[in-house]
């Protein structure tokens, strides 16, 4: 009952922004803009009595225009998942509800093997006038530059999850004043139920030479369940290499209690055609990544215009425990791009402690 009406409260909500945008579009004589993106995805765990998984997904994306300084961005998804990743997503979700109440669902589920569902990935508004921008709806919110390990990204921690290594956009408000070209500074708002469980961030960048900084204040009501508030320095340039790093300070205000995270990376361009990517973070939390120490690397090869390798590895430091994947990537006509991947996961507390994925993608962008 809870997914429907999210379903149709999403829907009206969508609705009711193209019909403005459209109005407000034919009032200014400006256009709407459409544009898609469609995948499938089959993959088989070859080490796992050979279990399947599945996922076609449908993006749609729309950009108004109603003015020269305003804009409007929805992205709606359908996603339909299938085999084991149905069953993961399922029973991770209803972990701790009566069995009862969910026996149709998970019937369903184990039938099927297949789930569906709707998404308004995101969703707002944005105005701009000399120095000063705003925006308010849902929509993602970044200050960190790392590969995967940014911990000024208080807004979209990373996971070590392949092809979703950060969660997606969130309800906010943003406001950013620019100082010439060199400076700006910038307000977040995350919404919330409590405005006291909310958080809120403010930040400054500024430009020196090759490098920009920068400097982090925020608040969370509800991090872990504690009233939190802290702070953050980062930075990114170009020496002979490209360098960048993050550190972030958490301080509960019940405890004092302290954590810290960091992390360092580089990346080298060895020619226009491949890039390398290393990143090193530490850790004092105990959340999605509980461990203290970890290192990824990503490189990615242009072979033709056409195509490309790309391979992704991240471990913690100390079991190991490892994820990496290789995804080779073919354009066979335009907008249309096929793509071979392999990936290799090593838990060494899990019962399954070496496991091996391989799949076929293909992806129609419109």
């Amino acid at each position: 009952m809870k997914s429907k009406k999210t379903f149709i409260t999403s829907a009206i909500a969508f609705c009711l922004f193209f019909s403005i945008a459209n109005i407000e579009a034919e009032e200014k004589e400006q256009t709407i803009e459409f544009s898609g993106k469609a995948e499938n995805v089959e993959s088989f765990k070859l080490l796992d009595s050979g279990m399947y998984s599945g996922m076609t997904s449908l993006e749609l994306n729309l950009d108004a225009r109603p003015g020269e300084k305003s804009k409007m961005h929805a992205a709606i998804q359908a996603n339909n998942i299938r085999g084991k990743i149905a069953e993961d997503l399922i029973f991770t979700q209803t972990a701790g509800i009566d069995p009862s109440v969910l026996e149709n669902k998970l019937y369903l589920i184990e039938q099927t093997k297949s789930l569906f569902f709707f998404d308004i990935s995101s969703l707002y508004i944005a105005f701009w006038k000399g120095p000063f921008d705003f925006s308010i709806g849902k929509q993602e919110v970044r200050f960190g530059k790392g590969l995967i390990f940014s911990p000024l990204d208080i807004f979209c921690p990373p996971s070590l999850e392949i092809g979703n290594p950060r969660e997606g956009a969130i309800f906010s408000s943003v406001a950013s004043l620019s100082f010439g070209n060199f400076s700006s500074l910038e307000g977040v708002a995350a919404f919330n139920t409590k405005l006291e469980e909310g958080t809120y961030a403010l930040n400054y960048k500024t430009l020196l030479g090759s490098f920009k900084f920068i400097s982090l204040g925020f608040y969370e009501g509800n991090y872990l369940g504690q009233e939190v508030f802290g702070g953050g320095l980062g930075f990114k340039g170009d020496l002979i290499f490209g360098i960048f790093g993050e550190a972030l300070l958490r301080i509960a205000i019940d405890s004092l209690e302290t954590k810290i995270q960091g992390s360092l990376g580089i990346d080298y361009s060895f020619s226009r055609d491949f890039i390398f990517t290393l990143e090193y973070f530490y850790n004092e939390e105990n959340t999605l990544l509980s461990e203290k120490h970890y290192l990824a690397l990503a490189c990615d090869y242009t072979i033709t215009e056409l195509a490309s390798i790309s391979a992704f590895f991240v471990s913690d430091l100390a079991k190991p425990n490892i994820v990496s994947t290789i995804l080779f990537t073919q354009s066979i006509a335009q907008g249309t791009d096929v793509g071979i991947f392999a990936s290799y996961s090593h838990q060494k507390e899990s019962t399954i402690e070496n496991n091996v994925e391989a799949g076929l993608k293909l992806t129609l962008y419109f």
